[in-house]
């Protein structure tokens, strides 16, 4: 366990707490009905979109950085920032 460790498990509960306060919104907004449909997500701003989007694979970095600390191993740094770039085109992929 270390500060990085630490800091992901913070940046989870932010993330979390963003996606239902985000989630919520929508739903009382009437943009995320069952057909795509709504009417706009009002209150809805793009800097908390993009801090989810940005926040949301935090899953995957925490077990890369708990791995690298169980077999004590250095952590890649090159390989952190690819998986960060890739985290992010998958999610606009989906």
């Amino acid at each position: 366990y270390d500060e990085r460790i630490e800091h992901e498990i913070v940046q989870a509960d932010a993330y979390w707490t963003l996606e239902r306060r985000l989630t919520s919104h929508m739903l009382r907004a009437g943009c995320a009905d069952r057909d795509g449909g709504g009417r706009g997500g009002d209150g809805i701003t793009l800097a908390a979109v993009m801090q989810a989007h940005e926040a949301k694979s935090f899953d995957y970095r925490l077990l890369f950085l708990v791995l690298h600390k169980a077999e004590h191993a250095e952590c890649n740094e090159a390989l952190l920032a690819f998986l960060r770039i890739d985290e992010r085109l998958v999610d606009i992929g989906d």
